[in-house]
């Protein structure tokens, strides 16, 4: 698969596409928009951009290969690629720790989570390994990675209840 064709099927499929569409349209939204669906949409998509950000810079401290192996797949250089996932991944945390949103509470981090599982299993047709989105890993890093999101997204709302 070229560079191009991997970088669309990984834009498909990869779930921070999803979770930057949401981003996206919430943020269109007036920030004065205290309807309760945008304020809760907004509480459980930090829930989830946190625990997207915190699963990706996993990978690359359990393996070191893995960005370079990722941007090699995307036809970029190593710098193209820190600078591709500065935006795509640690960016949305600032725009989601500052937006106004729903008081945190602990279902906006179970609903992100079962968001995030119920992609997973969709999309690696109940496996969980997403080699085919991003790189082959072993399965034990791979449910590392998912106990991070997953830990992450759950915890958001106890440890950070006033982000």
């Amino acid at each position: 698969m070229t560079g191009l064709a991997y970088f669309i099927y990984a834009l498909k499929w990869g779930f921070t596409t999803y979770n930057g569409l949401g981003l996206f349209a919430l943020s269109l939204l007036s920030r004065s928009d205290a309807s309760a669906p945008a304020s809760h949409a907004r509480a459980v998509l930090l829930c989830t951009t946190l625990g997207v950000a915190s699963s990706f810079t996993t990978a690359w401290i359990m393996d070191r290969t893995a960005f370079p192996r990722i941007a090699k797949r995307l036809d970029l250089t190593l710098a193209q690629f820190h600078v591709a996932n500065l935006v795509v991944h640690l960016l949305p945390c600032a725009l989601v720790t500052r937006w106004e949103h729903a008081p945190l509470a602990a279902w906006h981090g179970a609903a992100a989570a079962l968001m995030h599982c119920l992609w997973g299993s969709i999309v690696s047709r109940g496996t969980m390994c997403l080699d085919d989105i991003y790189v082959p890993l072993p399965r034990a890093s791979w449910r590392l990675l998912w106990a991070v999101a997953l830990l992450t997204e759950l915890s958001v709302p106890a440890l950070a209840p006033r982000v």
